[in-house]
């Protein structure tokens, strides 16, 4: 809150201290319904005000590297350099590829990066991708089709089983689409052996 206040005095300098100071009490104490998860974009902003760009841009990446996903993605390029987007664009994809699949997917779907999230889709096994919601998977198998049948058509069956899984009756007819178009799928690239 002090560090806010100074902010909007343009104060940066002191406003940065308070946020270096609440930074280094987060780690100290623990303040449930108080977080500080506000204290790390702040820092990042008034490091850019001040002219310290490279630092900015190393915090982002660190967050990033501790939790990949499409915020911290966002946040990564909102201080990288345009001129080397497509450096920070590719390091990101590897980095996120070794954390969470529903993230990387997620990822992958906002960047449309379809050759490499299709490359990673028919790697992980059934069981991985049944565990996703269909709020991440849905929207890549649609736009993998296409170009990538067999990524997608693997993404609708783990669609169709993660519903029989739950076994909610209801939602048995989505689960039938799932399983149909994934038969498509495999049909239309001659492997229905992948169906069987």
């Amino acid at each position: 809150a002090i560090a806010k206040m100074y902010t909007s005095k343009k104060q940066w300098k002191e406003a940065l201290s308070f946020v270096n100071k609440g930074l280094s009490l987060e780690k100290e104490r623990s303040w449930p319904n108080q977080s500080s998860f506000e204290l790390s974009g702040m820092k990042r902003e008034l490091l850019n005000k001040l002219g310290h760009k490279d630092e900015a841009l190393l915090t982002a990446w660190t967050d990033f590297k501790k939790a990949p996903s499409e915020y911290s993605y966002k946040e990564l390029m909102k201080y990288t350099p345009k001129k080397e987007a497509k450096e920070w664009h590719n390091k990101a994809i590897i980095e996120a590829k070794k954390h969470s699949l529903p993230d990387f997917i997620k990822l992958c779907t906002i960047t449309k990066e379809w050759d490499i999230l299709a490359e990673h889709i028919l790697q992980v096994s059934h069981h991985d991708l049944e565990s996703i919601s269909h709020y991440t998977n849905e929207e890549p198998a649609k736009k993998l089709s296409k170009t990538y049948p067999i990524a997608a058509a693997k993404l609708y069956r783990a669609l169709g089983i993660r519903i029989l899984n739950s076994k909610k009756s209801k939602y048995y007819q989505y689960a039938i689409d799932h399983f149909q178009k994934a038969k498509d799928l495999y049909q239309k690239s001659h492997l229905e052996e992948e169906w069987i």
